[in-house]
């Protein structure tokens, strides 16, 4: 009541009352209304991001806060927004541009997410991911296949049910694993995990600008024209608020089809190649059988996920 009152005083007063308290105010102490000022700016902003909060509470919705979206939907939204930056990656060169005015040092303010996020570069990783994106060529289409994201949606829930920022599922279930329970992966597989977000294109930019990561493996990956097809799962987390799945792979079929280019039988070769999480450090070539150092990384151990794993500054 008393804020609605002050404000009822301040707009039946005019222009050169106001001016003259203010000025009697910062003759008798100018620091203080300094401080004022700055306290009430915040206020404003904090106001206006806590709003734009309780409209991105638990359920994913579309880029300009409307509908909820399914899991299915989420799924395609997320497709479409990484076969946006792939296929013309200066498509997101505006995005990332607003993403700089809403750095605070290293903290960032994501207004559609209703959060700050302590960043471990600031603006520099944002930056760096302008440069890359400005010399970036287009690199093909990503086929969104549903049985990858039933593979990425199993792991989502797992994560999310019980609090896990990992690669390995709580049964011990592994990426490849994971994949071939739904069908043949073929060429290179990876997985990314990103945290704390649930609008599709934040996603996305979250991953692209792959903060405090000098390999930028992430944006690698996203980037990477060897893989053609994703899946994607989405769910709430006990203590990230949501986690984002993303499987990619080379190709992939239903059980019992053959690898393109591959002489080989795939089913009983891909059985073999049982790898510990441990053990894949980068992405397969299920051809070859080898684990390659490249730029898109299965990035299965969990030394790689803890950076994602941090949770919110705080709600604002």
């Amino acid at each position: 009541m008393g804020s609605a009152v002050s404000s009822d005083v301040i707009g039946t007063m005019d222009d050169a009352s106001l001016t003259s308290i203010l000025k009697e105010a910062m003759k008798k102490d100018p620091a203080r209304i300094d401080r004022l000022f700055a306290a009430a700016r915040l206020a404003i902003r904090d106001e206006q991001v806590a709003a734009s909060a309780a409209k991105d509470d638990a359920p994913p919705s579309d880029e300009h806060g409307g509908k909820t979206l399914s899991e299915e939907e989420f799924a395609a939204a997320v497709a479409a927004e990484l076969n946006a930056v792939r296929t013309n990656p200066q498509s997101y060169i505006p995005y990332l541009e607003a993403m700089l005015t809403q750095f605070s040092g290293n903290i960032l303010t994501i207004p559609s997410e209703g959060i700050r996020l302590q960043t471990e570069e600031g603006p520099t990783a944002v930056q760096d991911c302008l440069v890359f994106l400005k010399a970036h060529q287009p690199v093909d289409y990503l086929v969104l296949e549903p049985n990858m994201s039933k593979a990425a949606v199993d792991h989502a829930l797992d994560l999310g049910n019980n609090g896990a920022v990992s690669h390995t599922g709580s049964d011990g279930s592994t990426m490849v694993g994971r994949l071939e329970h739904y069908g043949e992966w073929k060429g290179s597989i990876g997985e990314l995990l990103a945290f704390g977000l649930c609008r599709p294109r934040n996603v996305v930019l979250q991953l692209l600008v792959d903060d405090g990561v000098p390999t930028r493996g992430d944006r690698m990956s996203l980037m990477d024209n060897k893989f053609k097809s994703v899946g994607v799962g989405f769910h709430t987390h006990k203590f990230q608020k949501f986690v984002c799945v993303l499987d990619f792979a080379g190709g992939f079929g239903a059980l019992g089809t053959s690898c393109s280019g591959c002489t080989r039988a795939p089913p009983s070769f891909c059985r073999r190649m049982r790898y510990s999480e441990t053990m894949i450090p980068t992405t397969i070539d299920l051809c070859s059988g080898q684990a390659h150092d490249g730029q898109a990384r299965a990035r299965a151990g969990g030394n790689h996920v803890g950076r994602r794993a941090r949770p919110p500054e705080h709600p604002v």
